[in-house]
């Protein structure tokens, strides 16, 4: 068990981490329920953001991993789903609310992951 946690740790650093695998990888090690995942972000996506919160998400937005093609258009369907998982995240932990950094993981999980729902999850 021990030899087996350090190769894929191992394979994770080095980037030979299957591309394939990885959306599989991140559900399973984020423990994701998909149907209770689902619910809550449908319930949260509807409710209105404070602009103080929606002007600040949107500002790093633009400023998150320009280089992927996911987010390079301004407005674009990236930087939207982007927008969208870190609004239900921000309403989801009401303690935390929303800080600068929070786009760049979450930009990470939607690119592994398929869905909106997954990323927020």
């Amino acid at each position: 068990p021990k030899f087996r946690q350090i190769r894929i740790t191992k394979r994770i650093y080095k980037d030979r981490f299957p591309d394939n695998l990885r959306c599989r990888f991140w559900k399973f090690c984020l423990q994701i329920d998909e149907a209770k995942t689902e619910v809550e972000y449908k319930a949260l996506s509807e409710k209105p953001l404070t602009s103080e919160d929606g002007v600040q998400i949107d500002k790093d937005i633009n400023r998150t991993i320009r280089a992927h093609l996911n987010y390079q258009t301004r407005y674009g369907e990236g930087q939207c789903k982007l927008f969208r998982v870190l609004k239900a995240y921000t309403l989801y932990n009401e303690n935390t609310r929303y800080t600068q950094g929070m786009s760049t993981i979450a930009a990470v999980l939607l690119i592994y992951l398929p869905s909106e729902t997954l990323a927020f999850g």
